[in-house]
């Protein structure tokens, strides 16, 4: 378990292993595979809610993959999309960090394109695509879950986040409140963060933080006006 609390250490403190550590923390990571789940589960969450996550991801894909090994797939996988400026994982990991520190959104960013290696094609241009791989992440982001024994509650929520990433953002005071009745005024905001944060990993050329800016004012006028969004609120 050490093993993994030295990522975690790294992730929150920002403290970084010598050479010699970080070599034998991937070599012996497999020591991993006896350890309970539950306290397995217990540092990888308390290790994504690190500040320096990003770097604790990307200099340890090998050990987190032992709790998770639905991501290493995603380890150096290229997107050859011009939206994208890193790898799969390289992105995943700079989305988590992009977020804030809130369990549901940062474990749903480091499952939400876990299907995106089986998902890739090619156009005659060369272009990578992906299309359908929300769906797909989530069928194993269910695995992956599963394995980790999250509480169901926090399954669910974590799940419907990474099915509805790649929607498009609401951009009318109808479309938010068709949102909030979709997903209800708690789940709806974590959505927007997961997207907002998706995005800052991605090219910047193709920035829709002014969209999602938007959606969130909207979203706010909804909650301080007390409009209705559903049948209940009439």
């Amino acid at each position: 378990l050490r093993i993994l609390r030295g990522v975690r250490f790294y992730a929150t403190l920002g403290l970084r292993p010598d050479p010699a550590a970080k070599e034998a923390m991937i070599r012996m990571a497999p020591l991993l595979a006896p350890v309970s789940r539950e306290r397995c589960t217990q540092e990888l969450i308390r290790t994504l809610m690190g500040e320096y996550i990003t770097e604790a991801l990307c200099g340890f894909p090998a050990v987190v993959g032992q709790v998770v090994p639905q991501i290493l797939p995603a380890v150096g996988f290229p997107q050859n999309n011009r939206h994208h400026i890193y790898d799969v994982w390289t992105h995943t990991a700079n989305s988590v960090g992009l977020a804030a520190p809130d369990p549901v959104v940062r474990l749903a960013l480091l499952l939400h394109d876990l299907g995106k290696p089986q998902c890739y094609t090619e156009d005659s241009r060369g272009e990578g695509h992906f299309y359908g791989h929300a769906l797909h992440s989530a069928r194993l982001a269910e695995e992956a879950i599963k394995g980790l024994r999250i509480p169901k509650k926090d399954a669910a929520a974590v799940l419907q986040l990474i099915r509805h990433h790649d929607d498009p953002i609401p951009a009318t005071l109808a479309q938010v409140r068709q949102s909030l009745r979709k997903f209800g005024p708690k789940q709806f905001p974590l959505l927007l963060q997961v997207k907002r944060a998706d995005n800052l990993a991605q090219n910047p050329l193709y920035s829709k933080q002014e969209q999602l800016d938007r959606a969130e004012a909207l979203l706010g006028q909804v909650m301080a006006e007390g409009l209705c969004y559903s049948v209940r609120g009439l």
